[in-house]
């Protein structure tokens, strides 16, 4: 009688090592799609000297050395709305422009890596305004917050 030896310790063996050797490749690759927000610096803030009469501009950036930045802008002037996507995580930026009496509005811009998106708007004259501005609209974006516009 011949004994023959169970293959499972095999399996499990081969199956260990290429769970290993996946969980190695995805630890050591940049992972685009998460932001570790304590590498980041954000900045926000606002100028009324703009050419439009008791208005005042604001705005919010967040950037990472070497990785690439957020950022948004009001302008009161023309009542623009610009995002910009310089951060190539593989998402969009996302921003939120609140104007008192009108809500909020959410703006993406059309992708990561390089881009600019203006959006052209029409408000009264005199509202507050402030703005939020992230890397994307994922759970683990960084974001900044700008407060003080005035329409």
């Amino acid at each position: 009688m011949t004994s023959t030896a169970k293959p499972w310790p095999r399996v499990l063996a081969v199956a260990a090592a290429v769970l290993l050797a996946a969980v190695t490749v995805m630890l050591s690759s940049p992972a685009q799609a998460q932001v570790n927000a304590a590498s980041w610096t954000c900045y926000a803030g606002g100028q009324s000297n703009n050419g439009d009469a008791d208005s005042r501009d604001i705005w919010g950036s967040c950037e990472e050395a070497g990785s690439g930045s957020v950022g948004a802008i009001f302008q009161a002037l023309g009542e623009h709305f610009t995002v910009c996507d310089r951060f190539p995580n593989g998402h969009a930026t996302f921003a939120q422009l609140t104007v008192e009496g009108n809500g909020t509005a959410t703006f993406y811009t059309n992708g990561g890596g390089g881009d600019c998106d203006d959006f052209d708007l029409s408000f009264d004259e005199g509202l507050s305004v402030s703005l939020k501005v992230c890397t994307s609209d994922t759970a683990g974006a960084t974001c900044t917050r700008a407060t003080g516009g005035i329409t």
